[in-house]
């Protein structure tokens, strides 16, 4: 009777200890659940820091855009001076003239041709812009189910089971301690 009592005491010890690594085993969980925290916020702020690049970008690319439509007016603005010019001097001038327009014809030539090429470079730079804007948005939405889905179940999957098999456990002592203190019962009738 002393011994069964006994074994009834190592039970209840047994089920102390199991209890205090149990505790231990929430804390764990507590600092693996604020590292995930902590490695998501960081991945926030990496997207965050990539986002205010991709704007800057947009605004250098802006600001390209406009130093090119000023060359573009300039441009513009020289060939109608070159034009009123032209009249006023052809009836004077058509011989020197002819000679001046083909300079000028080439310069305008190589204009356009730099213009053409800078233009080629911005519809370039601009569908690079679009195809990473593009990229970084299917790497957001990829590092949500990343986050969501492959880190937290795959590490809490063997911890699950591995608590399943310390329940089933206690639950077999609970049921033979349940046993023996039935049959202690009878045997004191």
């Amino acid at each position: 009777m002393i011994s069964k009592i006994k074994e009834a005491f190592a039970v209840i010890d047994e089920l102390k200890s199991i209890k205090v690594e149990l505790s231990n085993m929430k804390v764990e969980f507590s600092k693996t659940i604020a590292e995930l925290k902590e490695s998501e916020d960081t991945k926030k702020k990496n997207l965050d820091a990539e986002n205010i690049e991709l704007q800057n970008l947009k605004k250098q690319i802006s600001l390209l855009k406009d130093q090119l439509s000023g060359s573009i007016a300039e441009i513009n603005s020289e060939l109608r001076d070159f034009r009123i010019t032209r009249n006023s001097i052809q009836d004077k001038l058509y011989s020197e003239f002819k000679d001046e327009s083909k300079q000028i014809s080439k310069e305008m030539s190589s204009y356009l041709d730099d213009y053409k090429k800078l233009e080629s470079e911005v519809k370039i730079i601009s569908s690079k812009i679009s195809g990473f804007s593009a990229t970084i948005d299917s790497l957001n939405s990829l590092s949500k189910t990343i986050l969501e889905k492959d880190f937290e179940l795959k590490k809490y999957a063997s911890i699950l089971e591995s608590n399943d098999r310390d329940k089933v456990n206690l639950l077999k002592k609970i049921d033979s301690l349940e046993k023996l203190l039935a049959s202690m019962k009878r045997n004191r009738k």
